[in-house]
């Protein structure tokens, strides 16, 4: 399709011709898309400067599609709602139906948005007819199918939050491959699901204690189909094949929520999807249950018991970090505290924690998040990371005027966390004159002693029974450092 200004402009003209609106007015609208990036059709509907049962009928004509006001409910196509879930639809304010003859048809009541047509021809062999409809049509009819739902069984009904019964979703190899990938993953306690697809083929891999392993499915799918599914459930354009994605997947696994936070990235050969298990079960939140020493333990209770300063746990990605901070967030929460946490994203709810999430592709960035937070009067604050020189400075602030500042940052051990701020512009005085502490921890692989190298049952086929703990703890009075091996992690 045209960009985006080129359409704006196109579709302005085709308006005066129509004389739809005055010349003026559309002129200024014209102005409005143009500054924010946005269609002209959308910023007038929005703006209420043309009614949506007025510009439809000429964008039908403008896009050569078919316009209609009432449709009725039976050609509904539900037996393709039901492949994809009645939230694939709902989110994108489109409806399918059953066409005429063997034909498909969708409705639309945004028919500029050709990247949804695109998407949903994905699934569908053959072309189909687009109509455009009135929004209010389209959430009536949407709300008709969430009202029959209700009255049915639960075995072959839509269920009122969107997504359809397991039982009727189970009818697609799709996704009953799906289903069991995502259940055997939270049974073995993987903290992530790898597949990687190579044209036709796809592997599937669990992180089980930081090693990758091979997970064999009895009943493969086409890796375009499993896919595709992963991308339904986290809300991603499945058509989009060429950029990086991110989504989440929130799904009822043996007997419990759980989330999924889902990653695609285009590859030579195909998609890469990892989904991070986020499984609330698995978070361990307790100093006894990390397995940190007395002596390191009694220095962090120590760094965090100060009223004010920055305290920061450096490690590499998987090292626990975030847990150890929810512990100290859990172990500060006693009712007194206004407590905030700026993460991306957040990974776990703690009840009772104001927790935010960045967005930085609208200019919620940390540094921007954190400095609202501040206006919030906390007691204490958790930033997910500090990466920029702008969230280093706001951190170093506002632990400066007696807020108590947790985060983590990258940086290979504690010695070299200073010299990590410095190189992000913060000045050296003020980083000493509110650096409560700096814990550095890893997790490193224990080698099972069952199969001596040979991957038996005992360890998943992983030659790793458990991971054990190292911490460093540096003190800002420098009085005391902290290290060696602790407690053995499964």
């Amino acid at each position: 399709m045209r960009d985006q200004a080129d359409y704006s402009s196109t579709l302005c003209i085709f308006l005066e011709q129509q004389e739809l609106l005055p010349s003026a007015e559309l002129s200024r609208a014209l102005d409005v898309a143009r500054q924010q990036g946005r269609r002209l059709d959308r910023v007038l509907l929005q703006s209420g400067a043309a009614e949506e049962r007025v510009l439809l009928p000429t964008l039908a004509t403008f896009f050569g599609f078919s316009f209609s006001a009432d449709v009725d409910a039976n050609r509904v196509d539900v037996p393709l709602i039901e492949k994809l879930s009645l939230s694939f639809f709902t989110d994108r304010d489109i409806l399918p139906l059953d066409g005429k003859g063997d034909a498909k048809a969708v409705l639309t009541s945004d028919p500029g948005n050709t990247s949804v047509v695109e998407e949903l021809s994905f699934f569908l062999d053959d072309d189909f007819e687009v109509i455009v409809a009135p929004s209010y049509l389209i959430s009536s009819l949407t709300a008709l199918l969430n009202q029959r739902g209700q009255e049915q069984t639960p075995t072959s009904s839509i269920r009122d939050h969107g997504s359809v019964s397991s039982e009727s979703e189970g009818d697609s190899p799709a996704v009953r491959c799906l289903d069991r990938v995502l259940a055997a993953a939270v049974q073995n306690g993987a903290s992530d699901i790898h597949i990687e697809t190579f044209d036709a083929n796809y592997k599937v891999q669990f992180r089980l204690r930081g090693v990758l392993v091979d997970h064999h499915d009895a009943s493969p799918v086409p890796a375009h189909a499993l896919v595709a599914r992963i991308k339904v459930l986290a809300g991603l354009n499945v058509a989009e094949v060429r950029r990086p994605q991110d989504g989440r997947i929130r799904r009822p696994v043996s007997g419990r929520v759980i989330e999924f936070r889902v990653s695609s990235v285009p590859t030579y050969a195909g998609e890469s999807v990892v989904c991070r298990v986020l499984d609330p079960n698995a978070l361990q939140l307790g100093w006894e249950k990390l397995g940190f020493d007395s002596d390191v333990q009694s220095g962090i209770l120590q760094a965090i018991g100060k009223p004010g300063g920055l305290f920061l746990v450096s490690g590499p990605t998987g090292s626990g970090k975030t847990t150890t901070l929810y512990t100290a967030l859990k172990h500060l929460q006693d009712g007194s505290k206004k407590i905030i946490s700026v993460e991306d994203p957040v990974e776990y709810q703690m009840p009772g924690i104001t927790q935010v999430q960045v967005h930085p592709e609208i200019g919620l960035t940390f540094g921007a998040t954190l400095r609202a937070a501040l206006r919030q009067d906390p007691d204490v604050i958790l930033v997910g990371e500090i990466r920029d020189g702008e969230t280093a400075e706001v951190a170093c602030r506002a632990a400066l005027v007696g807020r108590l500042v947790l985060a983590t940052i990258h940086a290979s051990s504690a010695d070299v966390v200073v010299q990590r701020l410095e190189n992000l512009g913060v000045d050296r005085f003020l980083i000493h004159e509110v650096l409560n502490g700096v814990l550095s921890q890893r997790l490193i692989p224990v080698l099972c002693s069952s199969c001596a190298g040979t991957k038996c049952a005992a360890c998943g086929g992983t030659s790793v029974s458990g991971r054990r703990l190292f911490a460093e703890l540096f003190l800002g009075d420098r009085l005391k450092i902290a290290s060696g091996p602790v407690a053995k992690i499964n």
